[in-house]
């Protein structure tokens, strides 16, 4: 068959115009072996294992920013400022050095970052060995393997059966994603919602394989991208490919408009279009700003970096704030409004209409596949009986935790018995229990019959017609009294590890039935008052062991289950065990 150069012009072998001070350097040898590959590998271990130590500072200055570490000798020296690393280039001729937070190569000969497949094969070792060593010691623990991109027929669905029975065991999960969060100023609920929603073992797998594929069919204008400058990331797709690919363009854009761009694996297209990218860093061009799931993918790919500094998803915060204008500002703000704010966001960005478009409730984007449920509303006439049921979507479940006066049980319950609940506390079992028992209408609700042709005293029940592969439960720790004040609502709320939904159904299961059991994964608390007040999260990254972390935005702590539980909660996030498929 034809070389891929000779089908598709544009596609050229990788270090046709590369970097060839590389070569020589890789050429040195003793005794048949490379020293400059030997020299890049200890550089690599050597960044990962004290680059990110304080006190890293240049040589011959203070500064302790973009620095770069010689590939020729041991000297660290500024980028910037200064320009150190420039001059000891230029009075040695060690012309390679590798920069210390992203590990890209830089030659001095060719004034320009460089890429090599052998440093890039040799980064991922490295990188993979000091997420091995970083990991709590567990021997049950499969070792860590450098992530992939799925082929072609992986990402058709994230929903594929992977064995013979056809359901997926979510109890353990991967032991990636440890990274702090910046706090930007108040926000403390935006960073344990991300939290939460990287440790989704869903929206994880969904983000990270590349799934996100909003703009494949739409093509951008030079005025609609704006300038490109040299060693941005770009999401392309050349001409005569079926499939969005990234790269890094090489170099700033030609008389002509069109761009080099070195992709992933490493070949040069030497000629790439504007109408060819369809998002570039993470920038896309809609009518909102940013595509936030773009910007949530490039925060996920942060997160299960391995970067052991904390990260500042402030382009993430700026598009939502684009989204939700009422969330924009450094005012503290509620974590569930934050929450629903970015599945409404990832809805819109994510949402694949057809020919004829998306019908109303219909949307098969991943928010709506993970999150979406459906919430049954049946509605009797006292007088014949008769039943009107609606069913209407939902993302979450908001229950009650303030039980009437009068109506608690000796147990500290709402009205249901509980002998293993604390004194003041309440179950999630017995909120939930409130939330779909049969309620009576006043005389002030009356509703029109259609059966008796008149208005009549009725009840109203809630009930779950359809589960969602995640629930998210919101406890209403926010009420607002009748002078108009909010007050926080203390009460302590008693919930499990494993939660069964069938008894909530609108035909009850039994509660044994593990088809409707569901696994707790992130659990997120508020501490304070509502005016001075504080977010943090747990997240789940193993079943058993040191599987649950703190998130405390900047610092990530090992935790333990019997504190996950003892914790007052306001957003609960289970996922379902075991999940079903169709052949």
């Amino acid at each position: 068959s034809a070389e891929p150069s000779a089908k598709m012009p544009w596609l050229l072998p990788a270090g046709t115009d590369g970097c060839p001070h590389v070569k020589d350097y890789k050429c040195r040898t003793t005794e048949g072996e490379s020293v400059g590959l030997d020299s890049f590998e200890k550089a690599i271990r050597l960044l990962y294992t004290a680059g990110t130590a304080p006190g890293i500072r240049c040589i011959d200055c203070p500064a302790s920013t973009w620095l770069h570490l010689c590939l020729h000798c041991v000297y660290f020296g500024c980028f910037q400022g200064e320009r150190h690393i420039h001059a000891h280039a230029a009075g040695t001729d060690h012309f390679l050095s590798v920069e210390t937070t992203y590990f890209q190569v830089y030659c001095s000969k060719c004034k320009d970052f460089i890429y090599d497949p052998e440093f890039h094969r040799i980064h991922e070792q490295e990188r993979a060995s000091a997420i091995q060593r970083r990991l709590p010691a567990d021997p049950a623990r499969a070792p860590y393997r450098v992530w992939r991109p799925r082929s072609a027929e992986e990402r058709d669905t994230i929903l594929t059966a992977v064995a013979a029975d056809k359901w997926i065991d979510t109890s353990s999960t991967s032991a990636l994603g440890l990274r702090g969060l910046s706090n930007l100023g108040n926000t403390c609920f935006t960073n344990c919602i991300i939290q939460s929603m990287a440790h989704n073992p869903l929206l994880r797998n969904y983000f990270l394989s590349g799934l996100h594929q909003r703009q494949l069919g739409r093509k951008h204008t030079a005025e609609e991208l704006g300038p490109i400058g040299d060693g941005e990331r770009v999401r392309l797709l050349p001409a005569g490919a079926t499939e969005l690919v990234w790269g890094t363009t090489v170099g700033q854009a030609r008389e002509d408009g069109t761009y080099a761009v070195q992709l992933d694996t490493g070949q040069l297209l030497s000629a790439v279009a504007p109408s060819d990218i369809r998002c570039c860093d993470a920038r896309t061009v809609t009518d909102k700003g940013e595509c936030l799931a773009c910007l949530t993918t490039a925060v996920f790919g942060e997160l299960y970096s391995g970067t052991p500094r904390s990260f500042a998803p402030y382009r993430l915060l700026y598009a939502v704030w684009q989204h939700s204008a009422h969330l924009a500002g450094y005012a503290q703000q509620d974590a569930h409004e934050f929450f629903i704010a970015m599945l409404d966001g990832l809805h819109q960005d994510c949402e694949r209409p057809t020919a004829s478009g998306v019908a109303k409730g219909s949307c098969d984007c991943v928010i709506h596949r993970v999150f979406t449920g459906g919430m049954q509303s049946d509605v009797t006439c006292e007088k014949c009986k008769s039943v009107s049921p609606t069913v209407d979507p939902f993302w979450d479940i908001s229950v009650d935790i303030r039980a009437p006066e009068g109506a608690q049980s000796p147990g500290g319950g709402l009205g249901f018995h509980d002998d293993t609940l604390k004194p003041g506390s309440i179950s999630l079992l017995d909120c939930l229990r409130r939330f779909t028992r049969t309620e009576h209408l006043g005389d002030n609700e009356t509703i029109f019959c259609k059966t008796c042709a008149s208005k009549q005293r009725s009840t109203k029940r809630l009930s779950i017609c359809r589960l969602p592969l995640v629930v998210c439960i919101h406890l209403k720790r926010f009420e607002q009294q009748r002078d108009g004040a909010v007050r926080k609502v203390d009460t302590h709320v008693q919930f499990p590890e494993v939660l069964h939904m069938g008894s909530f159904l609108s035909t009850p299961r039994d509660e044994r039935d593990e088809a409707f059991a569901y696994t707790l994964f992130a659990v997120v608390n508020h501490a304070g008052t509502l005016q001075n007040g504080h977010y943090t999260c747990f997240v789940r990254l193993a079943q058993e062991g040191a599987g649950w972390f703190f998130c405390d935005d900047e610092t990530i702590t090992v935790s333990d289950l019997p504190r996950v539980l003892a914790s007052e909660g306001y957003m609960l996030f289970y996922i379902k065990t075991r999940l079903d498929y169709t052949a």
